[in-house]
């Protein structure tokens, strides 16, 4: 049996957050703009989408409604755009080579129909996995965590998971701790910020919530979900290239990354 050498994930995350320091005006830019956008139109759209939830607040099943589901849809496609755009970004950075936000909106929406359809099939698996077994699920999302990335820089169609499964494979439970390290220490960022600041306790009222949010605490948001989207793309970056290191040697960029 083949001894592959340790992942080394807290190496991974440390080595996002020393690039996302290094780095973080060219990548919050691309991951701040298009989310700040987003998320003003959908503050503003706010109390449309549920429109009928708030005439009939006892009833949770009003929140349901048509315009809730395309709201969900919408967002959804635009979300997984934007991080396979803020993984090509990652990568053009983490290669040491400036950003090319132009070859990355090209290269993503080129990939764009296959991105979207692999994900909602990824997560639609996962989250039945979850729902049933639960440790099926959580394993089931490391062992397609490479997916994306997968796509993105090979041009793989649906074979991108089972390509994803190879590489991962004898890997999974590291990754998953390193996925947990990551968002714990970015939640705890973002809840000092959130509640020293006050927005915690704004948010708090969830019905004022849906009627929309002053325009400080939406940017505030935006900011925050923007670093934790560069820095998520940065480890799914340096993860993908050291799994295709180990397994198949000579990963191109590999020697950068690290360095």
């Amino acid at each position: 049996m083949t001894q592959f050498p340790p992942l080394g994930v807290t190496n991974l995350v440390g080595a996002s957050f020393s690039a996302f320091s290094k780095h973080y005006l060219s990548l919050l830019l691309a991951a701040f703009i298009p989310i700040l956008v987003v998320q003003l139109i959908a503050n503003a759209m706010m109390p449309m989408i549920f429109e009928d939830f708030l005439a009939n607040p006892a009833d949770p099943t009003a929140m349901f409604g048509t315009r809730y589901f395309l709201f969900l849809a919408g967002t959804t496609i635009f979300s997984i755009l934007h991080l396979g755009f803020l993984m090509i970004v990652a990568g053009q950075i983490l290669q040491g080579n400036a950003s090319n936000i132009g070859e990355a909106v090209i290269t993503v929406l080129k990939r764009g129909f296959i991105l979207v359809a692999l994900t909602v099939v990824m997560y639609v698996c996962a989250s039945l996995g979850l729902i049933l077994l639960i440790i099926p699920g959580i394993v089931l999302m490391a062992a397609w965590s490479l997916a994306m990335p997968v796509v993105i820089f090979e041009g793989k169609g649906f074979e991108a998971l089972g390509y994803s499964a190879q590489l991962t494979k004898e890997y999974r439970w590291p990754i998953i701790g390193g996925m947990v390290l990551l968002i714990v220490a970015m939640a705890v960022v973002s809840l000092v910020i959130q509640y020293g600041l006050g927005i915690g306790i704004a948010a708090a009222n969830q019905l004022d919530a849906l009627l929309g949010q002053p325009i400080w605490i939406v940017a505030i948001n935006a900011v925050i979900g923007a670093a934790f989207m560069a820095i998520m793309s940065l480890f799914t970056v340096l993860l993908y290239t050291r799994l295709k290191d180990i397994k198949e040697g000579g990963a191109v960029g590999a020697e950068d990354v690290f360095s």
